[in-house]
């Protein structure tokens, strides 16, 4: 049966068109909430689940049955920074590396690591810099889960010469439907954990709430608070943030929200309190096609008692629903004149392999890095915020690799499987499995024995890896790659053929 591939491309400029906002506004808080709140998880009282705009766009390519097929494996920005990435084959990430530019070259800078149990719940994250022509150890987080898989801690630690050293420490609760009702956040001193900050959760029919108190003095203090409203469908109708005065909570910022038949949301209204006086802020109004791609965002501000045009954003589509480009404009006298242009190219299976960011320079549109947030594109491919990558530059270039068809975690020993393709010019993927934690090696021989590059030479946790080698450099021939750790080694041909 035909595959069905669907592309969404995630940028934080969509929700409110080009308008700058913080990211932390994807959530629906105001830049006045204090940052444990922007940062808490943002429940809907009926599902549970974490909301999100529907005009939002996610990079990733699914089959007809919502599986995940390809994976981002290697992001270059603007040939200056390039993160490189492996995945099992559930799309978990298991490794992703960061390179930045150095002298004309892109030299390794930091590495994190994961570890998933059998369910694909994240265990440990670790992260490396790199430094002696190795990667050293910086710090790690462990995660802990309850039975009904919600997590229940989260310890960073720090390593130090020799030894892990807590850190912080999350402490998360939850209801029978699964939702946080709250989150301690804990630091080490003097070999005790001490509370600092608590953020507390109640839910009604219609509704939540969230407030965030801070640990002072041996004392509880109040700090601020974020009141949710939904409808029936679960969409967010109305957010209202308060912060603590000296005996009453104080309104600091709200705002509204109204959708169409479809659940689109077509109409937000920002205001702001002052002294119990409530005055509009901004408004943005929404346009859908009849897929339910958002096709408009018009920025208004509320200026002497009227609202006035400040951006106006407009979004094109493929045949198959992807976006192809973003182009941002603000008023001009009776017209709209251009401001920033975003634009995606696909390969044949609804992958994002490129984006483009532009701005209006004199008549014409020129490269231009950020010209609307601290990220200008926003890639997601996976199902949570781990696999979000905010990325900045004016050229975002994008390879996929298919995931393996095998199961990792069905295999009990070390795996050096066959490149792909084979033969390959000028590049190939190479996939291979290792069942202890330890140093591992993979080096490429030419056919007379001698080396000819080290594609892999560092500590590595258990589990499945995919590493990509360029030949470009290299003439056509037979070549060896050999993997080697602990007591194991293995070895395969491949063939570079220009």
């Amino acid at each position: 049966m035909k595959s069905l591939f669907c592309l969404y491309i995630l940028m934080a400029l969509l929700q409110a068109g080009a308008y700058p906002q913080k990211i932390e506004q994807d959530m629906g808080l105001p830049d006045a909430a204090p940052c444990f709140l922007r940062h808490e998880n943002h429940l809907s009282p009926f599902t549970g689940q974490k909301l999100s705009s529907k005009n939002l766009r996610k990079a990733r390519t699914d089959n007809e049955s919502g599986d995940l097929v390809y994976r981002p494996s290697e992001i270059l920005i603007d040939s200056s920074k390039r993160y490189t990435r492996t995945y099992d084959n559930k799309g978990n990430l298991l490794t992703e590396t960061e390179e930045n530019n150095q002298d004309g070259s892109l030299v390794r800078y930091f590495r994190r690591t994961f570890k998933y149990d059998s369910k694909g719940n994240l265990l440990m994250e670790t992260r490396f810099i790199w430094s002696n022509s190795c990667w050293n150890y910086h710090s790690r987080v462990i995660y802990t889960y309850d039975i009904n898989d919600n997590l229940r801690y989260e310890n960073t630690e720090y390593f130090t010469d020799t030894a892990w050293v807590n850190n912080f420490r999350n402490i998360y609760d939850y209801d029978s439907n699964g939702r946080r009702l709250s989150s301690l956040y804990q630091r080490l001193e003097d070999g005790r954990w001490t509370d600092f900050t608590r953020i507390s959760s109640t839910y009604s029919n219609n509704g939540s709430t969230i407030m965030q108190e801070n640990f002072v003095d041996g004392a509880w203090v109040r700090i601020g608070r974020v009141t949710y409203s939904f409808d029936n469908a679960g969409n967010e109708l109305s957010y209202l943030y308060e912060r603590w005065g000296r005996e009453a909570w104080v309104k600091t910022n709200s705002s509204a929200y109204t959708y169409d038949s479809r659940g689109n949301r077509i109409s937000e209204i920002y205001e702001d309190w002052q002294d119990g006086i409530l005055s509009r802020r901004d408004r943005i109004t929404n346009t859908y096609d009849i897929k339910g791609s958002c096709t408009s965002t018009l920025n208004e501000a509320w200026q002497d008692s009227t609202f006035v045009k400040r951006w106006l954003t407009t979004r094109a589509y493929d045949e198959a629903g992807s976006l192809i480009s973003v182009i941002s404009q603000f008023p001009s006298g009776n017209s709209w004149e251009n401001a920033f242009r975003i634009t995606y190219t696909y390969d044949g299976n609804g992958n994002a392999v490129k984006g483009e960011s532009f701005s209006w320079d004199e008549g014409e549109w020129e490269y231009s890095a950020t010209p609307f947030s601290d990220y200008n594109f926003r890639y997601n491919w996976g199902k949570d915020q781990l696999d979000q990558l905010p990325v900045s530059g004016a050229v975002v270039k994008i390879r996929y690799d298919l995931l393996p068809e095998e199961d990792p975690y069905a295999i009990r020993d070390f795996t050096l499987s066959q490149n792909y393709p084979n033969p390959f010019n000028p590049s190939t993927a190479i996939n291979y499995f290792i069942k202890s934690d330890g140093r591992v090696r993979l080096i490429v021989y030419d056919a007379l024995g001698k080396v000819v590059t080290s594609v892999v030479d560092e500590y590595q946790t258990a589990g499945s890896y995919s590493v990509r080698f360029d030949g470009s450099r290299l003439p056509s021939g037979v070549y060896i790659y050999r993997l080697e750790s602990g007591g194991y080694s293995t070895a395969k041909k491949f063939i570079l053929l220009k």
